[in-house]
Order: C-alpha cells, then structure tokens, then sequence
C-alpha cells in the first residue's frame, strides 16, 4: 500500500520562522506516527532562520513563482491536505485550499477552534477539528 501524503497548508507570511514552522514540525510528528507524510512548504528554507516576520521582501533563496510552483507540485502529489492556520486565514492558504479542492478534487482537513464561522470554508472542508491530535485521531482510520 502506497504512503499517504497530506500538504501543510497555513499562514506563512507575517510570522516569524519559528512560528511558521513549529506547528507544521508538530504536524509532521503526529502525522509520521500514524504513517502519513506531511509534505512542508517550509522545508529547505534555511535562509529564513530567525526572521521575524517572513514576506516577499523576505530572500528565501527562491523567487515567489519558484515557490508557488512547488507548492502545486506538493499539492498534486499529495492525498490531501491539512489547513494548519483555519483561524488566521490567509490568501496564500485560500489559494490552496481553492486549488485542491476545486482542481485536484482532493480532501481538505482544517484545524480551526471556532468552526462556526467559516462560510465557504467551513463547508467545503472535509474535517474540522480543533486540534492536531483531534485530526491525527480522525485520520487513523480516514482512508482505511
């Protein structure tokens, strides 16, 4: 049986490099402990290390079409994906959200503590729930 893979959608911009990676390395161990691969928009972007606010004027040794490509290739490789920020939310993650939902036609679990106010999101997301321990137990057996 082929490796499960799930993209770690959320904020990036605004945040410093430790916040816009502690909580997709968290994401990562739950997922890796149930035997899911979490494919992260933040790997191999050492340059970012100790920024306290990444944006575009950020270098993070790739140019935005560079990264935005990467981050489709990631998305149509991947099972699904995990929105990590659902109470912060961003274009950025809109757009992902969008793509696989509407183009790769691809689950989208969302973590957020308010599910109540999500309009769209809320419901063209196939799981919301308020932690990533509640999501790694829901996803034990999702695809079983």
């Amino acid at each position: 049986m082929r490796i499960k893979k799930l993209y770690l959608a959320g904020s990036i911009e605004g945040l410093s490099y430790e916040e816009a990676t502690d909580m997709r390395n968290k994401a990562t161990d739950l997922l890796s402990d149930i035997g899911i691969q979490a494919l992260d928009p933040m790997r191999n972007k050492d340059a970012l290390k100790g920024a306290k606010s990444i944006g575009h004027d950020k270098k993070s040794g790739y140019e935005m079409q560079e990264i935005i490509a990467r981050d489709i290739t990631d998305i149509r490789e991947a099972d699904g994906i995990i929105v990590l920020s659902g109470d912060h939310p961003s274009w950025g993650t809109a757009m992902e959200f969008s793509f696989t939902y509407f183009v790769e036609r691809k689950p989208v679990f969302m973590i957020s503590k308010d599910k109540s106010r999500y309009g769209w999101a809320g419901f063209l997301a196939t799981k919301i729930c308020s932690s990533l321990e509640e999501l790694r137990d829901y996803l034990r057996d999702y695809w079983r």
